[in-house]
């Protein structure tokens, strides 16, 4: 009978740059402040708000809404856990969604309007090229407040 096969022990800290990332190692927090209360996020690789490429993972609360919004670069979503209710428009209808489960991948081009809800929760995987900004549709919508004149 053969041995079973050693796996590689996880790092107590991310890898350098070119090495694998386990999820062991990511550092959990609070979502950006761009995004609705009770989101988390893990930056896995770069980071969304600075130049250049990025990916980041996000955790959405059962019940979560993201209001319609757009970005200013390409949006690429990996869905990874439980069920996102995807929609493209200005205007937030629940009611013309795509089912996204796990293993789900989604492209939304920049400029292009969207919005979200999970009601179930959810973890994703985002990546694209940074800086990746939010801009909601309806300012009112924007948990960062109304925006500066």
């Amino acid at each position: 009978m053969a041995a079973a096969a050693a796996q590689a022990p996880v790092p107590a800290a991310p890898p350098a740059k070119g090495d694998a990332v386990w999820e062991a190692t990511f550092v959990w927090g609070d979502g950006p402040a761009a995004l609705p209360k009770g989101v988390r996020m893990a930056k896995v690789s770069g980071d969304p708000e600075k130049p250049g490429p990025f990916v980041a993972r996000l955790k959405f609360p059962p019940g979560f809404v993201l209001p319609p919004h757009v970005h200013t670069a390409d949006e690429n979503v990996t869905v990874l856990a439980g069920t996102v209710m995807s929609g493209r428009g200005e205007k937030l209808d629940k009611t013309a969604t795509r089912t996204l489960t796990a293993g789900a991948y989604g492209l939304t081009p920049a400029g292009t309007a969207h919005f979200s809800h999970s009601p179930d929760g959810a973890t994703l995987q985002i990546h694209g090229v940074g800086p990746f900004t939010v801009r909601y549709i309806d300012p009112g919508d924007d948990p960062r407040g109304a925006p500066a004149n």
